[in-house]
């Protein structure tokens, strides 16, 4: 410590506090796995994973990284999301003649907790539709654990959000907008 009275107390202090620092942080850097990088999924407002792919694309002059990200993966023997899409919608559109309870229990194999927890008090005779009209659409992929897919109604288009829950594919938030 006599080259501290060299340098004076306060920056000897100064320069032992930034190399402690500087170890701090290289020893995180080369500890901790590399973080991909990370944007707000579609009206979740949680953050979703962003496929880092580096093939580069060629329009004009632009050139930026291509983001095409990984289709969604399905665990085997597990239904794939557009059947899950399609067999939770048809359970969503058997609202007449039921019981919530009975509404709630045909969606729940297909529905996250979360999102039958938020269903818990919905009586089944709001639901604004009585009949699909199409097939589903896939609409945004994020990753291999996030799909949403919209399905044409008789009076609008249903929007839901799939993830992977445990290698399965479960409805975790639905909307729903009328056709003008």
């Amino acid at each position: 410590m006599r080259w501290l009275s060299y340098l004076g107390a306060r920056y000897g202090i100064a320069l032992v506090l930034a190399l402690l620092i500087g170890a701090l942080v290289l020893t995180v850097k080369i500890a901790a796995p590399e973080a991909a990088p990370s944007a707000v999924g579609p009206d979740t407002g949680s953050a979703q994973p962003v496929p880092a792919n580096t093939e580069a694309h060629q329009e004009g002059d632009d050139l930026e990284p291509s983001r095409s990200p990984a289709p969604p993966s399905t665990s085997p023997g597990a239904a794939a999301p557009d059947v899950v899409a399609k067999t939770f919608t048809s359970a969503w559109l058997k609202h007449t003649g039921v019981t919530g309870d009975q509404w709630r229990a045909g969606m729940r194999p297909y529905a996250t907790a979360n999102l039958m927890e938020k269903l818990k008090d919905t009586d089944p005779i709001q639901v604004p539709a009585e009949r699909l009209t199409g097939e589903p659409s896939p609409g945004v992929y994020t990753g291999a654990s996030f799909v949403e897919f919209r399905l044409a109604v008789d009076s609008g288009t249903l929007s839901l959000r799939l993830i992977a829950d445990r290698g399965q594919w479960r409805v975790d938030t639905i909307d729903w907008e009328r056709t003008r």
